[in-house]
C-alpha cells in the first residue's frame, strides 16, 4: 500500500508537522490526514502538502 508523507506548516513563528500515513488513494490519504490534524494545528494552518513516498528502488536518479 503506499505511504504518503502529509506536511503541516502552522502557527507564528511557522512550525511544521510531518507525518507518514499509509493510504490505498491519494483521497483516502487526505482524509486520514485530516482526521489526525490537531484541533489547535488546524486553528493556525497556512499550508498542507501531501506526497506519495517512493522506497530507493523506485526512485529515478539523473545519469542513470
Amino acid at each position: 500500500m503506499p505511504v504518503y508523507r502529509v506536511t503541516i506548516r502552522h502557527g507564528r513563528p511557522q512550525q511544521y508537522v510531518i507525518d507518514d500515513i499509509e493510504a490505498p488513494t491519494l483521497a483516502a490519504a487526505m482524509r486520514l490526514a485530516a482526521e489526525r490534524m490537531a484541533v489547535a494545528r488546524d486553528a493556525d494552518a497556512d499550508l498542507v502538502e501531501i506526497r506519495i513516498q517512493s522506497g530507493a528502488e523506485a526512485r529515478s536518479y539523473v545519469g542513470e
